[in-house]
C-alpha cells in the first residue's frame, strides 16, 4: 500500500490541469487510490527558501479536524528568475518535505 506522502510525490511534474489528473490517475492507480477520499489541503508557493512562517501557516492548517494530509507544493521558476529557483528546487522540495513531516493533525 502506498502512504499519501508516497502517493503526492508521485505526482510531482503530472498535474497542470483536469485531463492530466485523470491521465496520471490511470496511470498511476496506486497513488491515486491513497489520495481518494482523503481531505488534503494544498499550501502551493515559491517557498525560496521555506521558513518558520511557512511552517507555522502549514501547522495551523493541520489543526482544522477535517484535514487528513498537507501537500506543500513549491513552484518551480518565474520568469526571471528561471536560473536561481531551478536550482535550488530539489532543496526547497527537501525542506518542503521536512515541514510536512513535522505536522500533527488533530
Amino acid at each position: 500500500m502506498m502512504t499519501i506522502a508516497q502517493a503526492i510525490r508521485a505526482t510531482r511534474g503530472h498535474l497542470q490541469n483536469e485531463a492530466s489528473v485523470a491521465a496520471w490517475a490511470a496511470e498511476a492507480p496506486l497513488a491515486a487510490e491513497a489520495l481518494r477520499g482523503q481531505n488534503l489541503v494544498f499550501f502551493n508557493g515559491a517557498f525560496s527558501p521555506p521558513t518558520r512562517a511557512h511552517a507555522h501557516i502549514a501547522a495551523a492548517l493541520c489543526q482544522d479536524p477535517e484535514v487528513t494530509a498537507l501537500w506543500l507544493d513549491p513552484e518551480p521558476a518565474r520568469p526571471g528568475k528561471e536560473r536561481w529557483q531551478n536550482e535550488t528546487m530539489e532543496a526547497r522540495i527537501e525542506m518542503c518535505e521536512i515541514i510536512a513531516s513535522e505536522q500533527e493533525f488533530n
